[in-house]
């Protein structure tokens, strides 16, 4: 399945978060915090062996709530009453290995596909680079591998697909991410 291109946002606002002296960034790598648990895939378990800190790690930073523009929600077709909104920072030699969204940030950690199955429809998250790409920064599923977008471009992760990122580059790479309900939903 691919990435689907939803259009371009003015991302200026949020061009602030991506200094990452300022703000509370919170260090992840899923291989540790989420892969290993007994309620993801048995997958995602096994390649809990390859990634560690030394090779899957970003960085998260959470966007508050009332500095979200209700017209980008809009565009992203998201609930405004029930968003999470986060800058996802990757340092070049990072990677994040091929996973399933269970939207632990908006939903609550330690959900299975199974616990979620019923709303998973109804949860949307749309990918939103703060910066153009350059060469070596990858977002892929098994079937579609985006390599080039420009700041701005708005893309929807499919839900219950294996994806993951690169960031092989020379250059850490910023996006926002997006997840919520769809409005269609409200």
């Amino acid at each position: 399945m691919n990435f689907k291109y939803i259009g371009k946002t003015d991302i200026s606002r949020y061009l602030k978060y991506t200094d990452t002296s300022k703000g509370v960034w919170e260090k992840r790598c899923s291989a540790r915090d989420e892969w290993n648990k007994p309620h993801r895939t048995v997958y995602e378990q096994n390649l809990y062996r390859h990634y560690n800190e030394n090779n899957s790690v970003y960085y998260t930073l959470d966007i508050p709530r009332n500095e979200v523009e209700p017209t980008l929600l809009k565009e992203a077709d998201l609930n405004t009453c029930s968003f999470k909104a986060n800058i996802i920072s990757s340092y070049p030699g990072n990677m994040e290995g091929m996973h399933i969204d269970l939207y632990g940030s908006f939903l609550g950690r330690n959900k299975s596909l199974a616990d979620i199955e019923d709303k998973i429809y109804t949860i949307k998250r749309v990918w939103i680079p703060l910066q153009d790409s350059v060469m070596g920064q990858l977002f892929f599923t098994p079937d579609n591998t985006l390599q080039s977008w420009r700041a701005g471009d708005m893309f929807e992760v499919p839900n219950k697909v294996f994806h993951g990122f690169a960031n092989v580059s020379d250059r850490q790479r910023f996006t926002l991410l997006l997840t919520g309900y769809r409005r269609t939903f409200e």
